[in-house]
């Protein structure tokens, strides 16, 4: 048993050292994020939030994390497969005077203390709160008896009078004067909660001026915060809102669609001359070594930072020059937290054609015998750098 409890009492602060905190302020109406707030991978987190007051503040966190989802691009899928007694009526009028002086005290400490706790002020009303109920020893557990025996009493003998007035035929004027404040507090008894201010007012003796919500753990790829900031005092919901905070440190997939540039990967084209000797000289023709070509790429990335990814890159890209594929295998820098736009580099191969041996070459140049109308050739695949831009619009939470 002793180990157990030594076990506890080391492993319990490194629990607590191991939650980070998020700082949220409550300003006019909205929960301020601090500016660029992340989230690292597979930390714990609390959320701390200021500018409230703990007596009558109720902050409620549901943290929820999300993958982010890219279907992959069509391009891809080859390469990528896979109360009792009697009632005496001055002491009822009593007991209602001092009830509702009870909510008018917790009413003004609420309006004065609505977003800066008064332990101060509450104070003092609780040492008012312990002459006018009678409490000579300071009790809050007497204090708090004292005050639902009177709500019983007033309501008790609300619902006696109710039954009295309702057999009457007759009575005194003083009589029906009692009677009315009886059957009126009776009604307002029915709006209030005399233990609850109560309990408000010796809550605000300790009140702090920020909350903490259970710890939290960054997972996936964001994690979205739903809070919602109650005051429990007047049951006004006053903030209900969802932040989304994006994970970092952690590896991810994504795909992206987009253009590629490389240079000497089309084909060289050639035409026939007729030589002096009688044979037929292979001419090059004009060649354009720019080439774009449209594709997509599968990117396995780092998380740097939420906006910032980087990890190697496979793709697939077809030129609309000569229809030919281009396979990518590469580095990218992806920008952006859901929506992204990558960078990307690397190598790329593609399917050319090369002179066949059967074209022979001399001083004069390459040639073929005489009649041959057309140039022999095979193809090999030929690499070149890429460059690419590419982006991805369409990731979803999942």
């Amino acid at each position: 048993m002793k180990r157990l409890w030594l076990l506890l009492a080391c492993g319990l602060p490194l629990f607590v050292l191991a939650q980070e905190k998020i700082e949220l302020t409550w300003d006019k109406g909205v929960i301020n994020f601090a500016n660029n707030v992340a989230i690292k991978d597979g930390k714990s987190y609390v959320v701390k939030l200021s500018g409230i007051n703990s007596a009558h503040h109720k902050l409620i966190l549901e943290a929820k994390s999300f993958e982010l989802y890219t279907p992959l691009p069509e391009v891809l899928k080859p390469i990528m497969p896979g109360i009792t007694g009697s009632v005496s009526f001055d002491k009822i009028n009593e007991e209602i005077a001092n009830l509702n002086t009870l909510k008018n005290k917790a009413d003004m400490l609420h309006k004065v203390s609505k977003n800066n706790p008064s332990p101060e002020l509450a104070d003092d009303i609780l040492e008012a709160l312990y002459t006018i109920f009678s409490i000579g020893n300071k009790s809050q557990e007497l204090l708090i008896k004292k005050v639902r025996d009177d709500v019983s009493m007033v309501a008790t003998s609300y619902d006696m009078i109710k039954g009295i007035i309702s057999n009457l035929t007759e009575y005194k004027p003083e009589e029906a004067n009692i009677y009315s404040i009886i059957l009126q507090s009776g009604e307002d008894f029915k709006k209030n909660n005399y233990l609850k201010y109560l309990q408000y007012i010796i809550n605000s003796c300790k009140a702090k001026s920020e909350v903490e919500t259970k710890s939290f753990k960054s997972e996936k790829d964001l994690t979205d915060l739903h809070l919602i900031l109650i005051d429990t005092y007047s049951n006004d919901t006053l903030y209900n809102e969802t932040k989304t905070l994006y994970n970092y440190g952690s590896w991810g997939l994504s795909f992206s669609t987009g253009f590629f540039y490389t240079e000497g990967l089309g084909d060289q084209p050639y035409y026939l001359e007729n030589r002096t000797d009688g044979n037929v000289a292979v001419m090059k023709d004009k060649r354009t070594v720019e080439d774009f070509s449209i594709g997509a790429m599968g990117h396995v990335y780092y998380k740097l930072y939420p906006c910032l990814k980087i990890g190697p890159s496979l793709g697939l890209s077809v030129s609309p020059f000569d229809g030919k594929s281009r396979y990518l295998l590469g580095l990218s820098v992806l920008i952006g937290q859901e929506k992204m736009v990558g960078i990307n580099i690397g190598k790329a191969w593609a399917k050319a054609n090369n002179l066949s041996a059967l074209v022979k070459k001399d001083g004069v140049g390459y040639y073929l015998p005489a009649g041959t109308t057309i140039v022999p050739q095979y193809q090999s695949l030929k690499s070149a750098w890429f460059v690419g831009l590419t982006y991805n619009l369409i990731a979803t939470k999942k």
